[in-house]
């Protein structure tokens, strides 16, 4: 959100102050949008609405929906564990004897 001049602006500042020289960069760029935010909750508490569940995923309101592939979350992430080795054949292998009553 910042330029390469603000950046380098605001590492020089010492390091008890980084944090509100940043706040006060970055908060007037933040603001429109928090604000947006913050109406969007507040209208989605009141009464029914049409929003899925996939809606409030891409907007951010919750981090996974159980049962729609590709809206993965952070525990699918978290929980992966890669599958098991396939247990190797073995190059010979037993034939089951034919029927000979035929």
């Amino acid at each position: 959100m910042l330029s390469t001049s603000e950046k380098e602006e605001i590492n020089k500042t010492p390091e008890a102050e980084r944090n509100g020289k940043l706040v006060l960069k970055v908060r007037p760029l933040l603001d429109p949008l928090w604000s947006f935010f913050v109406a969007l909750c507040h209208t989605l508490q009141e009464g029914e609405n049409e929003l899925t569940a996939a809606d409030a995923y891409w907007l951010g309101l919750i981090d996974e929906v159980m049962g729609v592939k590709g809206l993965s979350g952070h525990r699918e992430v978290a929980e992966y564990a890669p599958d098991p080795p396939k247990p190797e054949t073995s190059e010979l292998q037993v034939e089951k004897p034919k029927d000979s009553s035929v």
